[in-house]
């Protein structure tokens, strides 16, 4: 079935599949990847702080003394 569909969808285009087992593009092992200077590096002990500390302002906290929750029975029917 699906592949009845893929044959209707191509039909109408200029796209063609490749017989199974066709070699689209030639293998090539991608090169090593070179670690430089790995002898000045070192890693922190489990549980260290990263970064740089900065001193930042505290947090706002918004003043929500004004607002309330009620309970709006305009939406609810009463059958």
């Amino acid at each position: 079935m699906a592949g009845e569909k893929v044959d209707d969808i191509l039909a109408g285009s200029g796209l063609t599949l490749d017989p199974v087992g066709v070699t689209l593009v030639e293998h090539e092992d991608p090169e090593a990847p070179m670690f430089e200077h790995l002898d000045d590096w070192s890693l922190a002990p489990p549980g260290s702080d990263l970064g740089v500390k900065r001193d930042l302002p505290p947090p706002m906290v918004p003043d929500v003394s004004h607002l309330s929750l009620a309970d709006d029975d305009k939406h609810h029917d009463k059958s």
